[in-house]
């Protein structure tokens, strides 16, 4: 009973300070304890949504001198479980009805590879967006990389690196 309470009490002001920051997130959705969020302001979370611990939301809006757009938008009832990350550089949007396993990483961006340049870090960012189709299933430790879309009710495999678009009900 007590340990509800407190979860609620942190919640509470958790959530009312990312509110603060600009971050859209409804009072029925919960943030874990532990995380990382960079970019409040480019995030918007549903209703009904499940952030749990050790979860990192981070928005890149330049990266040296190149600047971006990111944008995540995370639907409604996104049930997300522990070591969640999402390095977002532009648009990422998971809708409606989605669960994740442990330990995933949506990157929508990856330094370019030009070999010329002292180090790999100094290279343009490339990005390409990434969405997760309404009742997806991504598995435990999957890798979802630039550019891919998974479709609507499909499931990854624990373990995966999703490196091409999946189709739907696949």
């Amino acid at each position: 009973m007590i340990k509800k309470f407190l979860i609620t009490i942190y919640s509470f002001f958790f959530c009312s300070f990312l509110r603060l920051r600009r971050m859209k997130l409804p009072f029925s959705s919960f943030i874990g304890f532990n995380h990382k969020v960079k970019g409040a302001d480019c995030i918007s979370i549903g209703k009904g949504t499940r952030i749990h611990r050790n979860c990192s939301l981070l928005c890149y809006k330049k990266n040296h001198n190149q600047k971006l757009e990111p944008h995540l938008r995370i639907g409604n009832n996104v049930y997300i479980n522990d070591g969640f990350i999402c390095l977002v550089a532009c648009d990422v949007i998971i809708d409606d009805n989605v669960v994740f396993g442990h330990h995933i990483s949506l990157i929508s961006e990856n330094h370019g590879l030009d070999p010329n340049c002292l180090s790999y870090l100094d290279n343009k960012l490339e990005t390409g967006a990434i969405k997760v189709g309404q009742g997806a299933w991504i598995g435990d430790n999957v890798v979802v990389l630039p550019g891919v879309t998974i479709g609507e009710k499909s499931v990854i495999g624990a373990g995966a690196v999703v490196t091409k678009n999946i189709p739907e009900y696949s």
